[in-house]
Parts: structure tokens; sequence; C-alpha cells
């Protein structure tokens, strides 16, 4: 064996070794590997877009958990139930609650206004949900409470105020006949209000909200005729004042949250 063929055999020898060392991808395996990967990522994303554009399982839980308090409400307070629909629209019936005492020490009417309140979040986050920035990183759970914290925070302080007001003016009697006649309407406009709200969360149909809000705005305006008439057995103000009194409490209020939602 001569020389120029040992040092053949060692070139051959070593690019065979490196060869074996470090495998070689061709290009149909480096397409496989890519497709893969890619699949797996819009899997993810369709999972995920899934996830967020369907209805979350805690809300079907909690529509079902109402329709079993208002079943419930049915059947044990029917003789209370509709007298307090009834208040809402007669005087006579609103008097006799008054004269009756604390609604809120029954547990039907409390539960009746976390049905209020539930709603009312519902609708709203539900309604304006498509059009909250992208960054805000909220899961709908989140969103609803935050939702929820700040209708009941508006309530809290309007019905704070209201009593505040009331003990200034030493007018504690017609306050708190207002005050009931408002907790009144709150009850019966979650009851109209929840049979739309389920057709709404499972159809998402536009129109059904435009019927809840035309529903708001005439039990509002109603309401407010009825504190009207309610301020009117205060000997102790003028009407001009108590129209401004109306306006501050119950206008405001709507043109602050107005302004906060555009």
């Amino acid at each position: 064996m001569n020389q120029a063929d040992t040092l053949f055999k060692i070139n051959h020898a070593d690019w065979i070794s490196f060869s074996d060392a470090v495998p070689q991808w061709d290009s149909t395996a480096m397409l496989k590997v890519r497709f893969l990967v890619q699949k797996e990522e819009t899997s993810l994303v369709y999972n995920r877009r899934q996830q967020e554009s369907g209805i979350p399982s805690w809300v079907h839980l909690s529509l079902f958990f109402w329709v079993i308090i208002i079943l419930i409400t049915r059947l044990n307070y029917t003789f209370k139930l509709r007298q307090l629909l009834a208040a809402s629209f007669n005087l006579q019936h609103l008097k006799q609650f008054h004269r009756e005492g604390n609604i809120l020490k029954q547990g039907y009417p409390v539960l009746l206004i976390a049905l209020y309140l539930f709603t009312i979040s519902m609708f709203g986050l539900k309604a304006i949900d498509s059009y909250l920035p992208k960054s805000f990183h909220f899961s709908f759970l989140e969103k609803f409470f935050l939702f929820f914290g700040g209708v009941f925070s508006v309530y809290f302080l309007k019905f704070s105020a209201i009593w505040f007001l009331g003990k200034l003016f030493d007018t504690a009697l017609v306050t708190k006949q207002y005050l009931l006649d408002h907790y009144l309407f709150q009850i019966t406009e979650g009851l109209f209000l929840f049979p739309l709200l389920i057709l709404y969360v499972y159809s998402s149909i536009q129109i059904i909200l435009f019927v809840a809000i035309a529903i708001l705005l005439v039990l509002w305006i109603y309401r407010l005729f009825r504190a009207f008439r309610i301020g009117l057995s205060c000997t102790n103000f003028s009407r001009s004042y108590l129209f401004l009194y109306l306006c501050s409490l119950e206008v405001l209020p709507l043109f602050f949250v107005y302004k906060l939602s555009v």
C-alpha cells in the first residue's frame, strides 16, 4: 500500500464519521415538521377563540339558578309577589307595604333585588363586550364582576344619598316611602327583564336589547312621575325644588353613566 492510498482511506473514513455524527435533514422532513407546528398553533388559536366566543358554563348555571329562585318564590310567596307587582303601579298597595314595615326583613325581596342587579349587569356587559378594547385582558367572569360591582356601587351611593337628604331635611317619612317605591320598581324591572336576558344571551339578537331598553325607559319615566306624586305629599318644599331634587337623583346618575360609556 503506497502513501497516496493511505491518505485517501483516512480522508474517506473521516468523511463517513462526520456524516454519521451530524444527521442530514432533507426538505421533505423540514416541511413535515413545519406543517405539524403550524397545525398545532392553528388548533390552539381555534380552540381559544371558540372558548372566548362561546357562552361560559357559569352563565348557564347562573341563569338556571335564578330560574329556580323565581319558581320557588312563585310557589311560596304567590300572594306577596302579586301584591309587590301591584304596588309598583298602585299607590294604595305601596302605602300598604309601607304600613307593614321593613320589607327587607323578608328573604325573597332581597333575592329579587339581587336578580335585578344580576340582570342589569349581564345585559350591560353582553351589550358592550364586543366593543371593549383588546387591551382589556379580563375573562368574561372577571368583567362581569367588575360590571356588577359598578352597578351595585352606583345604587348603593344613590340610596345612601337619598337617605342622607331625608335625614338632613327632616323628611324621613316621605323619603322612606320614596325608597320603598324605588325598591319595588327595581324588583319589577328585574322580573320583566330576566326572560329577555335569557333570550338575548342565547340568541344575541339586538332587537331584544332594544326592547329591554325601551321597557326600562318606560318604567323609569313612570317611576319618576310616581316619585313626583310622592314628593307632593311633603309640604316643606315647592314643586320647583322637588323637580330639581328628582332631577339630581334620577337624571344626573344616568348622564354620568352615559358620559363614562362614551
